[in-house]
């Protein structure tokens, strides 16, 4: 996530940085919650009696493996809990204990005293509470009256600016919470093994209606599709069903419709979440599960990336729930909490109430759907946010303001890189925040089944860190003992991940047959999809965008789970997207074929990048930071089309952003909910692009010359050259046929394995040599403009015909050619050898 434009020129750049640590410098005086006098007026009331910091010894690199597996957070075993929380210069820390989300936190109803663990550097700076049995605090699963929220509590000290901090800002939400009562509230104890029967009931259990995830024909089982075959579709979760749209009755949504038929399906789960009405479900856990046949049946995409789901703030102390897109994170393993039954509201701009009956619901809620998405066969990639965190909310620094240890300083300043704070997550030189880092990623395989990871701005994460994640989650025996001069290798068993967050001793005694488990000690598969947002130039991390590391000690999985980074190519984005624009640059014409053959050897003006496999580039022209591609080019529904054609026959691995389908008009960083809730009117009023971009999504999961995972080698693929410059003909074929495409056409696709690609963004019809040797061509796609050539003039009007379409969408009629095709004006089409 981006907060502006491309910041590409150091300008820019300076700018942004300057107003973010401008930003950074007040984030202390932000308060966590605010207490006002009789006037409204807040009142910062500093603590009193502030001690001097703690001195903490950094530990050594022999100590790491005991630092890696001290678990932190509420740690219950199915009998006690004990709390461990990492304050390196606090002098005194406690748990206070409360009843209820709404209560004031000074005034706890238990208060329970911490030890530092240790002596010197012995402790590292971890305090720990003593065993406490559920009587004094319990999970919010175990029956019993309250004590299941909780904060810790340090001492009065002075920040790093030698300023007293506020009284309210020693009461700090735990940054391992695995769930709160927003970004703002109370922590709350979770036992990871709850389960709430014939709703919520665990991973293989599938009493719940949803299905199992785990064996068989199931998820992590063997129907999880490789890497290579991904059609990944951008969204964020209040987007997909919470905007007015949805609620609305449009000849043809499946909004409304799926959150009626929701609803009436599931009475059981429907009374576990306090529903009373559809409408319950808009913008929630619940109203995505519903939404699910949407992306995978509707359009056919394959794989979800969810905009950020932990618990996050807008940094409106107001309404610090509100819509936000989730980029400015408080707790990392705390699902967002605005999201499930625990939030109750009247209207969606109102602040939250949080219903204690229903208290970790969130946990449950993601975790329900996660698997009904894996039972649709969407993967699940996760945004991961490291580079800037919530100002208002930020218990990283609350947990040391003294020394600041978890981020990136320059003295008094705060480092950035335009985005605002960074966490260090430097092994070396913090190691308590590298270990955050990396627990955080095993808890959301371990205990959500992700499939993948997104990085934001993955230049702000350190490369040992990046390298290490794709280590821990991949082929390597033990976590946290990388070197960059010893890579993993594709023959090493699957990591058995340690027992970080595991409820019992007795499940943490898994099997020695090479397989990571999950909570409930079944056997799970591995993510097989990481990517990263990787901009800033020359700043950029070259391992992730010259593969030359990644690709070659995966190779063997290339063709099932490869595991390397797939980098976000803004390369490709910029260049597609000035091609259907029309503009008539020879660069960006030029790159815009450099870009589709997955920017094989490239040079953005920026960075030399290389990739050396199509699965090393994630392409798309859209995304939640840039306007949308209807935007940019004025509405015009055959430029749109085309744009959807050169993306989903490209080699690499293709993005959607939500709403591209049926081309949502939206400006570039619009944050607002108004702004992106998706409007389902324009799934009506645009069905013939819906049907037309489902149509190549179908066409792309059906023929592998289309979704190449190694090389096609320019025997395979190439382009041929053409004039004018604002035209391509790209051809790609494959050693396998095309198999699986359903209807009426299926016979012009199934069992063919040639393909060649031709656009024409010039103001009248161009004329294509397809083939020299008499072969038989057929359209199966086409994206006609200018009225099919009869006017020019018209760029926006367009006739969208497709294998399967019929009346003005019929396709079947295009074809056979030999030789030579006409192509009308701003069109595109996709031919298949017969």
């Amino acid at each position: 996530m981006r907060r502006g434009v491309e910041l590409l020129f150091a300008s820019a750049f300076a700018l942004a940085a300057a107003a973010c640590n401008s930003e950074q410098k007040q984030r202390q005086y932000i308060p966590v919650i605010d207490l006002t006098d009789a006037e409204g007026n807040v009142i910062d009331t500093p603590c009193t009696n502030p001690q001097s910091p703690n001195a903490y010894a950094q530990p050594t690199a022999a100590e790491w493996p005991t630092i890696r597996d001290v678990k932190m957070g509420a740690v219950y075993d199915g009998t006690n809990i004990t709390f461990r929380f990492f304050a390196p210069t606090a002098q005194q820390v406690e748990v206070v204990l409360y009843d209820n989300a709404a209560q004031s936190l000074f005034s706890p109803n238990a208060v329970v005293p911490m030890t530092r663990d240790g002596v010197g550097n012995a402790g590292f700076g971890v305090w720990s509470s003593a065993a406490l049995t559920v009587a004094d605090a319990r999970p919010v699963s175990v029956a019993g009256a309250g004590r299941y929220y909780y904060r810790y509590r340090i001492n009065c000290m002075q920040n790093y600016e030698n300023k007293t901090i506020a009284d309210r800002d020693r009461y700090i939400t735990d940054p391992y919470a695995l769930a709160s009562a927003g970004s703002h509230g109370h922590g709350i104890i979770i036992d990871t093994q709850w389960t709430v029967n014939n709703v919520f009931s665990g991973w293989a259990n599938a009493t719940d209606g949803v299905t199992s995830d785990i064996g068989g024909a199931n998820w992590f089982g063997t129907a999880r599709p490789p890497t290579s075959q991904y059609i990944v579709y951008e969204t964020h979760l209040d987007d997909m069903s919470g905007g007015a749209s949805c609620l609305q009755a449009h000849a043809g949504s499946t909004c409304k419709t799926n959150l009626q038929n929701y609803y009436t399906g599931n009475a059981a789960f429907m009374t576990a979440i306090g529903a009373t009405g559809a409408d319950n479900l808009s913008g929630k856990y619940a109203g995505f599960e519903a939404m699910a046949t949407h992306l995978s049946s509707t359009l056919g995409a394959n794989a979800v990336h969810l905009m950020p789901l932990h618990e996050s703030s807008n940094d409106n102390k107001d309404n610090p729930e509100s819509y936000s897109w989730g980029y400015l994170p408080s707790l990392f393993f705390a699902p967002e909490s605005s999201y499930s039954s625990y939030c109750t509201r009247a209207n969606a701009n109102d602040t939250c109430t949080y219903a204690d009956a229903r208290a970790g619901y969130q946990v449950l809620e993601l975790k329900r759907l996660i698997k009904k998405l894996h039972s649709q066969g969407i993967a699940v990639i996760l945004d991961v946010v490291l580079n800037h965190t919530s100002n208002a909310f930020n218990y990283l620094y609350q947990a040391d303001p003294y020394g600041r240890y978890y981020f990136r300083t320059n003295g008094l300043n705060w480092s950035n890189i335009g985005t605002g704070n960074q966490i260090f997550d430097d092994r070396n030189q913090r190691p308590f925040a590298y270990k955050m880092v990396m627990d955080n990623i095993k808890y959301w395989v371990k205990h959500f089944h992700v499939d993948g990871f997104r990085f934001d701005l993955a230049v702000g994460t350190a490369e040992q860190t990046l390298r290490d994640i794709q280590n821990m989650v991949n082929d390597a025996n033990q976590p946290g003992v990388w070197t960059t001069t010893t890579p993993p290798s594709a023959t090493q068993s699957s990591l058995i991940m340690d027992s970080e967050f595991v409820r019992t001793s007795a499940a943490e005694t898994y099997a020695t047959d090479g397989n990571t488990r999950d909570n409930f000690n079944n056997v799970i598969k591995l993510p097989n999809f990481m990517t990263g947002e990787n901009w800033l130039g020359a700043q950029r991390h070259g391992f992730m965008v010259q593969s030359t590391w990644t690709s070659p000690d995966f190779a063997a999985q290339r063709t099932a789970d490869y595991r390397g980074f797939s980098q976000w190519n803004d390369y490709f984005r910029e260049s597609l997207k000035k091609f259907i624009q029309g503009n008539t640059d020879t660069l960006y014409t030029t790159r815009s074929k450099t870009a589709m053959y997955f920017s094989k050897s490239r040079d953005d003006g920026v960075w030399q990048g290389i990739s050396n496999h199509p699965p090393d580039t994630l392409n798309y022209i859209e995304s939640h930071d840039e306007e949308t591609v209807a935007r940019a080019v004025l509405d015009s529904k055959s430029k749109s089309a085309i744009g959807s054609v050169l993306l989903l026959t490209a080699h690499g691995i293709p993005m959607l952003y939500e709403g591209q389908e049926f081309m949502r008009n939206r400006q570039i960083q619009d944050q607002s909910k108004t702004g992106n809730n998706l409007d389902w009117q324009l799934a009506t009023t645009n069905a013939d692009m819906l049907a037309f971009v489902a149509t190549l999504v179908k066409l792309r999961r059906s023929c592998p010359a289309l979704r190449y995972a190694s090389d096609p080698t320019n025997t395979f693929s190439n382009f041929d050259t053409t004039t004018p410059n604002q035209t391509i003909s790209f051809f790609t074929r494959s050693g396998t046929s095309c198999s699986g495409f359903t209807g009426t056409d299926a016979g012009f696709i199934n069992a063919k394995s040639e393909f060649r690609i031709l656009a024409n963004m010039t103001g009248g019809a161009q004329n294509f040599v397809v083939e020299t040797g008499g072969a038989s061509w057929r359209a199966v796609a086409a994206a006609t403009g200018g009225n099919d050539n009869t006017n020019c003039s018209d760029q926006a009007a367009a006739t969208l015909r497709f294998a399967n379409g019929t009346g003005t969408n019929l396709i079947s009629g295009w074809g056979p050619t030999t030789n030579n095709w006409s192509l009308p004006c701003y069109s595109a089409v996709v031919l298949v050898k017969q």
